[in-house]
């Protein structure tokens, strides 16, 4: 049972609710959602999300994406939850933003490695077939064959996380570092996602979470500089 502010909207308990009850909301996650939980700064972004115009009712940011099937209200709130668990992720995993020369730097690290996980598995199956280095009994070559999958995967993974990292248009990629780079990465990461919902990035809201989900100071102008450069390359 959580002991909410008396400042919570009703309507966003539940979500905070499921998200503190999520088996992946442990360990620094859980810490930074304590702190979205008890900063009174939160109230200003609730109040945000759910503002409703007085003639008409409906939300003042409303959502880009389709309703598919459910009301306004539902489909408000499941974007409210998704912000929130990004934000949580975000800031408890410390995502940074990066420079293109170190992401260059992880790929021949990972392609190397992967380059060499295939070599000693090709040796490994080498003398298993010919009963060398040891490996001349059934359950050695079990074992080793055993291995020799492990070390294929894992080579397989390597080019895998290669392929799917960061490009040069990403808005995490950072011509060079200025400030705090993890604080940088998730400001912007939430402003992205801000914009992919409601078509506005909110940066003033964005520093706000910021701010709160790793007890760090920011500004909007993080996320609206970072994000105006992309858009002019």
């Amino acid at each position: 049972m959580i002991d909410f502010p008396d400042w919570t909207p009703k309507l966003v308990k539940p979500i905070l609710e499921e998200l503190y009850d999520h088996p992946r909301t442990s360990g620094p996650r859980r810490a930074v959602l304590d702190r979205l939980l008890t900063d009174p700064r939160m109230r200003v972004v609730y109040d945000e999300f759910l503002r409703r115009d007085r003639k008409t009712g409906n939300f003042l940011n409303r959502l880009l994406s389709s309703l598919e099937g459910r009301s306004v209200e539902e489909a408000q709130l499941a974007a409210i939850r998704e912000i929130l668990q990004l934000v949580v992720s975000a800031a408890g995993d410390k995502i940074a933003v990066s420079k293109i020369e170190e992401i260059e730097a992880a790929k021949l690290r990972w392609h190397d490695d992967a380059k060499r996980l295939r070599l000693l598995a090709h040796d490994i199956e080498l003398a298993a077939e010919l009963g060398m280095l040891g490996i001349d009994d059934t359950e050695s070559r079990v074992l080793a064959l055993q291995d020799v999958e492990l070390a294929r995967r894992l080579a397989n993974w390597l080019e895998h996380l290669t392929s799917a990292m960061r490009r040069p248009d990403d808005p995490l990629i950072a011509e060079r570092h200025r400030g705090d780079p993890i604080v940088r990465g998730v400001q912007i990461m939430i402003s992205v996602k801000l914009e992919e919902t409601f078509g506005e990035r909110f940066d003033g809201t964005a520093a706000t979470l910021t701010s709160v989900a790793l007890g760090a100071e920011t500004s909007p102008r993080v996320s609206r500089s970072a994000l105006a450069g992309k858009r002019k390359q």
